[in-house]
């Protein structure tokens, strides 16, 4: 007799999992789900790894969707309970395989009230009372399959709610983690004036390496976000170009190689002031006891120009008498001597009009990893309404945007060189977009698609400290500190402030709300859906296949890692 709650009534025309499975060996059935993880799709090429028929291929994968771990559309793929188990650590795959088994509704019919697994002879008799027109001989068979696939579960029996299964975690926003083009604190410290104020400056230069360009109304932006309305923008323009930060191409700063050398000063106003080469020409002539009228006329007149970066940094006016003592006690343990002057703007960096993943062997490669590419959370409707308005007011004042036209700093949605499109038609085309044209996430995916691979083993996880990546057993370093020294290693110049800009728990936040990753706990995997439509779809194939160089340089580079 069937257990109470089983359905017998079933339509004539059953769908591919709700079949009684012929596959009968669980570790065959696990190895074939993490090949399909890998990107082996096709039943001739999962028969050749596998060593077996394509016929045993075919009972296999329909074992798998019968679990949930498997589907088929065109070609067998993951669903998110399989993304899960063949991303689990080995350990965690027992459990996850039992409550697959244990979610299907015939398992739970055949075992309710039951103790142990019934003996072949039953569960032929459960099945022919299920399949009415199937033989004894096929039922016979079929129950030895099953008990083969239900047995490993036993030892794990699921307690109240748990039969239904585990998802994988959802795209909640995480505190604090959504990035910014400017760094939120209590205003910006106005005690040197608002024309070239040194903290006002520093701040603008920390926007500056963060996003690589700032146009004119993005600097305007910029300071009224931080409280310093009343500064004219002109003289900071000035600053930056005299410093030799930043160089301008049309109405935009593009920063400088030597700029981004030096970037820790952008931490400080302090540091943006004794760095700055103007203000070391004013203590260079109090130091130089020359006692001549035009020396004497000269102090007095820079004096007057940098009084209040005097008392913003001294506390009190420098004079010839005061300024030897005065000099180092702004500087804990060091000396002004050790801090080079912002002078000299560096190599020369390239120009380019293609996107990221087409240029990689360009040296000097400038490529920026901005905090603006938060902004793409909520995908496309948000995406066209920027560009909307950006093309509608393309001088206004706003802050940085993931859909600024660049002259130079690969970075954003757009390469350098590149006209706003007039909308981006739908989420492919902008997964597409990123993955080609932004350098932070063609790195991201390009790992992830290496972590794909069944012969290595990149992991990408979270933890305390944000996101990590090992290689084997050994850890490489947080996230966005790999990518950096992976993408100097190529030569490239990577501008990025020394502290703040892009958060790793922001760009994976962001990723995930655009489907472009999935997390299986605290592991960040390729979503399956970009995974599959990368390797069949041929307009996603041309992206993936531009994607493959960068991925073979990443493994390269972390097998000399690892050495």
């Amino acid at each position: 007799m069937l257990a109470q709650g089983y359905d017998r009534d079933m339509p004539l025309h059953r769908e591919r999992a709700d079949l009684v499975p012929n596959a009968n060996n669980p570790r065959l059935l696990q190895r074939l789900i993490r090949l399909v993880a890998t990107g082996v799709r096709r039943p001739r090429a999962l028969a050749e790894v596998l060593q077996i028929e394509v016929r045993t291929v075919h009972y296999y994968t329909q074992a798998g969707e019968w679990l949930g771990l498997l589907a088929t559309d065109k070609e067998v793929h993951l669903t998110p309970r399989g993304v899960e188990f063949a991303f689990a650590d080995p350990r965690q795959r027992t459990r996850l395989y039992a409550l697959a088994v244990w979610s299907v509704p015939l398992v739970q019919a055949l075992l309710s009230g039951r103790g142990d697994l019934p003996q072949t002879d039953v569960i032929a008799s459960f099945i022919l009372q299920r399949e009415s027109g199937m033989s004894p001989r096929t039922a016979r068979r079929r129950a030895t399959s099953l008990r083969g696939l239900i047995e490993p579960a036993l030892r794990h029996r699921p307690t109240k709610n748990t039969s239904r299964g585990t998802q994988m975690s959802l795209r909640f926003p995480i505190p604090g983690t959504t990035g910014s083009p400017v760094r939120r604190n209590l205003g910006v410290d106005l005690r040197a004036g608002t024309e070239n104020n040194p903290d006002v400056y520093a701040r603008l230069l920390h926007a500056l390496l963060d996003h690589g360009e700032l146009s004119t109304g993005q600097i305007r932006g910029l300071l009224d976000a931080m409280g310093a309305r009343d500064c004219p923008l002109g003289g900071y323009v000035e600053m930056a170009l005299r410093r030799e930060d930043a160089t301008r191409i049309g109405d935009r700063l593009v920063v400088t190689a030597n700029a981004i050398q030096r970037r820790e000063v952008a931490e400080d106003g302090i540091l943006t002031a004794l760095t700055d080469p103007a203000y070391r020409a004013y203590l260079d002539q109090l130091m130089a006891e020359v006692d001549s009228p035009l020396t004497k006329q000269a102090i007095r007149s820079l004096g007057q120009r940098f009084a209040q970066w005097d008392q913003r940094i001294f506390g009190e006016r420098l004079s010839t008498e005061n300024v030897r003592a005065m000099r180092d006690k702004p500087l804990v343990g060091r000396r002004l001597e050790s801090l080079a002057r912002a002078a000299n703007r560096g190599p020369s960096l390239p120009p380019s009009s293609q996107p990221f993943v087409n240029v990689l062997d360009t040296p000097l490669l400038p490529i920026a990893f901005p905090s603006s590419l938060t902004g793409l959370t909520g995908g496309v409707a948000t995406i066209n309404e920027a560009l909307k308005n950006a093309r509608t007011a393309p001088a206004s004042v706003r802050l940085p945007s993931p859909i600024d036209p660049r002259a130079q700093i690969h970075g954003g949605l757009l390469c350098p060189g590149e006209t706003l499109p007039r909308a981006i038609p739908d989420n492919l085309t902008l997964r597409l977009r990123l993955m080609t044209h932004t350098p932070v996430v063609s790195l991201l995916v390009a790992m992830l698609l290496l972590a794909r691979k069944e012969s290595v083993d990149l992991r990408i996880q979270g933890g305390d400290e944000g996101y990590t990546v090992s290689w084997g057993n050994q850890s490489v370093g947080p996230l966005l500190e790999v990518m950096e020294g992976f993408s100097r290693d190529q030569g490239w110049v990577v501008v990025r402030p020394a502290n703040g800009g892009l958060l790793a728990t922001a760009l994976i936040a962001t990723c995930e709300d655009l489907g472009l990753v999935a997390k299986v706990r605290t592991r960040v995997v390729l979503a399956e859906p970009v995974f599959l439509r990368l390797q069949e779809d041929i307009e996603s194939r041309l992206a993936y296949e531009s994607l493959l160089p960068l991925e073979d340089r990443l493994h390269a580079w972390l097998d000399n890692h690892e050495e």
